[in-house]
Protein backbone atom coordinates (compact mmCIF):
# COMPACT_ATOMS: atom_id res chain seq x y z
CA UNK A 1 0.00 0.00 0.00
CA UNK A 2 1.28 3.29 -0.96
CA UNK A 3 0.98 5.91 1.72
CA UNK A 4 0.25 9.50 1.14
CA UNK A 5 3.00 11.65 2.39
CA UNK A 6 1.99 14.98 3.87
CA UNK A 7 4.57 17.59 4.38
CA UNK A 8 4.91 18.57 8.05
CA UNK A 9 5.27 22.22 7.00
CA UNK A 10 1.51 23.14 7.11
CA UNK A 11 1.19 21.49 10.52
CA UNK A 12 4.15 23.49 11.81
CA UNK A 13 2.64 26.70 10.47
CA UNK A 14 -0.72 26.00 12.13
CA UNK A 15 1.03 25.12 15.39
CA UNK A 16 3.10 28.29 15.21
CA UNK A 17 0.04 30.45 14.53
CA UNK A 18 -1.85 28.76 17.38
CA UNK A 19 1.10 29.25 19.78
CA UNK A 20 1.49 32.91 18.80
CA UNK A 21 -2.24 33.52 19.23
CA UNK A 22 -2.26 31.81 22.62
CA UNK A 23 0.76 33.86 23.75
CA UNK A 24 -0.91 37.10 22.63
CA UNK A 25 -4.09 36.22 24.53
CA UNK A 26 -2.09 35.33 27.64
CA UNK A 27 -0.17 38.62 27.49
CA UNK A 28 -3.40 40.57 27.01
CA UNK A 29 -5.03 38.82 29.97
CA UNK A 30 -1.96 39.48 32.13
CA UNK A 31 -2.01 43.17 31.20
CA UNK A 32 -5.68 43.45 32.15
CA UNK A 33 -5.05 41.65 35.44
CA UNK A 34 -2.17 43.96 36.35
CA UNK A 35 -4.25 47.02 35.45
CA UNK A 36 -7.08 45.72 37.62
CA UNK A 37 -4.78 45.10 40.58
CA UNK A 38 -3.30 48.59 40.50
CA UNK A 39 -4.46 50.71 43.41
CA UNK A 40 -6.63 53.39 41.91
CA UNK A 41 -8.55 56.12 43.64
CA UNK A 42 -12.23 55.34 44.12
CA UNK A 43 -14.28 57.20 41.53
CA UNK A 44 -15.96 59.18 44.33
CA UNK A 45 -12.61 60.65 45.47
CA UNK A 46 -11.73 62.03 42.05
CA UNK A 47 -13.75 65.23 42.50
CA UNK A 48 -12.41 66.05 45.98
CA UNK A 49 -9.34 68.26 45.63
CA UNK A 50 -6.54 67.65 48.13
CA UNK A 51 -7.46 64.09 49.17
CA UNK A 52 -4.34 62.12 50.10
CA UNK A 53 -3.91 58.35 49.93
CA UNK A 54 -2.58 56.93 53.22
CA UNK A 55 -0.81 53.60 53.72
CA UNK A 56 -2.83 51.36 56.06
CA UNK A 57 -0.23 48.73 56.95
CA UNK A 58 -1.53 45.99 59.22
CA UNK A 59 -5.07 46.55 58.02
CA UNK A 60 -7.61 44.31 59.66
CA UNK A 61 -5.40 43.28 62.57
CA UNK A 62 -7.25 43.43 65.88
CA UNK A 63 -5.39 44.33 69.05
CA UNK A 64 -6.23 45.47 72.55
CA UNK A 65 -2.80 47.14 72.78
CA UNK A 66 -2.05 50.77 71.98
CA UNK A 67 -1.01 51.26 68.34
CA UNK A 68 1.75 53.64 67.25
CA UNK A 69 0.10 55.06 64.13
CA UNK A 70 2.22 56.89 61.55
CA UNK A 71 -0.44 59.52 60.88
CA UNK A 72 -2.63 61.44 63.31
CA UNK A 73 -5.49 61.03 63.20
CA UNK A 74 -4.93 57.57 61.70
CA UNK A 75 -6.73 56.56 58.52
CA UNK A 76 -6.49 52.80 59.00
CA UNK A 77 -4.30 50.01 60.26
CA UNK A 78 -4.45 47.70 63.27
CA UNK A 79 -7.31 48.56 65.61
CA UNK A 80 -9.32 47.52 68.65
CA UNK A 81 -11.84 44.69 68.17
CA UNK A 82 -14.64 47.07 69.25
CA UNK A 83 -15.54 50.06 67.08
CA UNK A 84 -16.39 53.64 68.08
CA UNK A 85 -20.08 54.52 67.89
CA UNK A 86 -20.74 57.10 65.21
CA UNK A 87 -21.88 60.55 66.30
CA UNK A 88 -20.52 63.83 67.62
CA UNK A 89 -18.13 63.81 70.59
CA UNK A 90 -17.05 66.77 72.75
CA UNK A 91 -14.08 64.79 74.12
CA UNK A 92 -11.32 62.91 72.25
CA UNK A 93 -11.96 59.27 71.37
CA UNK A 94 -9.45 56.43 71.33
CA UNK A 95 -7.72 56.10 67.95
CA UNK A 96 -7.95 52.30 67.91
CA UNK A 97 -11.75 52.32 68.30
CA UNK A 98 -12.22 55.05 65.67
CA UNK A 99 -10.02 53.17 63.19
CA UNK A 100 -12.30 50.14 63.55
CA UNK A 101 -15.24 52.38 62.60
CA UNK A 102 -13.28 53.48 59.52
CA UNK A 103 -12.90 49.81 58.60
CA UNK A 104 -16.71 49.62 58.48
CA UNK A 105 -16.96 52.63 56.13
CA UNK A 106 -17.17 55.54 58.57
CA UNK A 107 -15.58 58.95 58.13
CA UNK A 108 -13.91 60.51 61.17
CA UNK A 109 -13.96 64.29 61.39
CA UNK A 110 -11.14 65.18 63.76
CA UNK A 111 -11.54 68.81 64.76
CA UNK A 112 -9.30 71.34 66.46
CA UNK A 113 -9.87 71.34 70.24
CA UNK A 114 -11.35 74.58 71.49
CA UNK A 115 -13.26 75.54 68.35
CA UNK A 116 -16.26 77.72 69.21
CA UNK A 117 -19.83 76.50 68.82
CA UNK A 118 -20.42 78.53 65.65
CA UNK A 119 -17.44 76.84 63.95
CA UNK A 120 -18.60 73.40 65.16
CA UNK A 121 -22.26 73.69 64.14
CA UNK A 122 -21.64 72.62 60.50
CA UNK A 123 -19.70 69.60 61.82
CA UNK A 124 -22.54 68.67 64.21
CA UNK A 125 -25.03 69.06 61.37
CA UNK A 126 -22.95 66.92 58.98
CA UNK A 127 -22.69 64.12 61.56
CA UNK A 128 -26.38 64.38 62.48
CA UNK A 129 -27.49 64.21 58.84
CA UNK A 130 -25.31 61.27 57.75
CA UNK A 131 -24.83 57.69 58.79
CA UNK A 132 -21.26 56.43 59.13
CA UNK A 133 -19.75 59.64 60.47
CA UNK A 134 -18.15 60.51 63.76
CA UNK A 135 -16.50 63.70 64.95
CA UNK A 136 -14.27 64.40 67.92
CA UNK A 137 -11.64 66.88 69.02
CA UNK A 138 -8.11 65.76 68.25
CA UNK A 139 -5.04 67.33 69.89
CA UNK A 140 -2.67 68.74 67.28
CA UNK A 141 -5.28 69.19 64.55
CA UNK A 142 -5.74 72.71 63.19
CA UNK A 143 -9.15 73.23 61.65
CA UNK A 144 -10.43 69.82 60.54
CA UNK A 145 -8.81 66.61 59.38
CA UNK A 146 -11.17 64.18 57.67
CA UNK A 147 -10.15 60.54 57.48
CA UNK A 148 -11.69 57.53 55.80
CA UNK A 149 -10.08 54.10 55.43
CA UNK A 150 -6.86 54.90 53.53
CA UNK A 151 -7.67 58.58 52.81
CA UNK A 152 -7.31 61.95 54.51
CA UNK A 153 -8.12 65.57 53.81
CA UNK A 154 -7.11 68.61 55.84
CA UNK A 155 -9.43 71.63 55.88
CA UNK A 156 -9.06 75.08 57.45
CA UNK A 157 -12.68 74.95 58.64
CA UNK A 158 -16.13 73.46 58.25
CA UNK A 159 -17.18 76.14 55.77
CA UNK A 160 -15.02 74.45 53.11
CA UNK A 161 -17.29 72.80 50.51
CA UNK A 162 -14.93 69.82 50.40
CA UNK A 163 -16.28 68.71 53.80
CA UNK A 164 -19.55 67.67 52.19
CA UNK A 165 -17.78 66.29 49.11
CA UNK A 166 -15.50 64.07 51.25
CA UNK A 167 -18.45 62.80 53.31
CA UNK A 168 -20.42 62.08 50.15
CA UNK A 169 -17.45 60.23 48.65
CA UNK A 170 -16.53 58.10 51.66
CA UNK A 171 -19.22 57.88 54.39
CA UNK A 172 -20.75 54.42 54.14
CA UNK A 173 -18.30 53.55 51.38
CA UNK A 174 -17.68 50.04 50.15
CA UNK A 175 -13.96 50.40 49.38
CA UNK A 176 -13.14 49.29 52.94
CA UNK A 177 -12.26 45.91 54.52
CA UNK A 178 -15.69 45.46 56.21
CA UNK A 179 -18.26 47.50 54.25
CA UNK A 180 -21.58 47.90 56.02
CA UNK A 181 -20.20 46.86 59.39
CA UNK A 182 -21.95 48.48 62.35
CA UNK A 183 -21.34 52.04 63.45
CA UNK A 184 -23.42 51.67 66.63
CA UNK A 185 -23.39 49.09 69.40
CA UNK A 186 -19.69 49.64 70.07
CA UNK A 187 -18.07 52.03 72.56
CA UNK A 188 -18.73 55.68 73.33
CA UNK A 189 -21.74 57.86 73.91
CA UNK A 190 -22.02 60.75 71.47
CA UNK A 191 -23.43 64.05 72.79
Amino acid sequence: MVGVFHSPEPVRRRTGVWAAGTAALALGAAALLVAGLREEEPAAAEGVEGVERVDVAGAGDHTTESVAYRNHPPAGGPHHPIWQNCGFYAEPVQDEHAVHSLEHGAVWIAYEPGLDEAALEPVREAVRDRRYTLASPYPGVEGLTLVAWGYRLELAGADDERLDAFLTAFAGGTDVPEPGGPCHGGVGTPV
